[in-house]
């Protein structure tokens, strides 16, 4: 079986040509090659996008299947928390992954660890990555020191293990 992950900033621009952009992207991966496990993290906007149109696209596609990488600081191996935290507190549809990968990754980089397992475990990679982007500040961090961005690590993670990728912001 072949596997895409998707990471992007967290906050993105242009969601409803990107939209059309993505279901375009999945549809042609599904159809001419054969990708069958779409791999989430969660907690960025390029994130919530993505997991909306493939898992609406799961009606049209019944082979695909919705694999969740958490963060760790989700509920553990439960899957009906899981399931109430998207529905009650995201006030979100309810999204049904087909399986869940936790992983003991913690701290604040949890989440980077984190993103190379996706990679890892994937054929090909869509990013939604901007050369530009600064993360902002957050209001806990008053050093005047440049951040790096989760999506950059990743991404540059991802051309180190040749990994096919597609970028969503060119």
């Amino acid at each position: 079986m072949k596997s895409v992950c998707f990471i992007g900033h967290k906050e993105i621009e242009r969601k409803e040509e990107l939209k059309n952009k993505l279901i375009h992207v999945i549809k042609k991966l599904i159809n001419d090659y054969d990708i069958t496990n779409f791999l989430f993290g969660d907690k960025s906007d390029f994130n919530n996008l993505c997991v909306d149109i493939v898992s609406n696209l799961k009606n049209e596609y019944k082979s695909i299947k919705l694999i969740y990488y958490p963060s760790n600081d989700w509920y553990r191996d439960n899957e009906e928390e899981n399931n109430k935290f998207f529905e009650n507190i995201f006030n979100i549809h309810k999204i049904r992954y087909d399986k869940y990968i936790y992983l003991n990754y913690y701290g604040k980089s949890g989440y980077v660890r984190r993103n190379k397992k996706m990679i890892d475990d994937s054929d090909i990679c869509v990013f939604y990555y901007n050369i530009n982007y600064v993360p902002k500040k957050t209001k806990w961090l008053k050093l005047n020191v440049s951040r790096k961005s989760g999506t950059m690590i990743a991404y540059n993670y991802a051309k180190l293990k040749h990994k096919a990728i597609i970028n969503l912001f060119e």
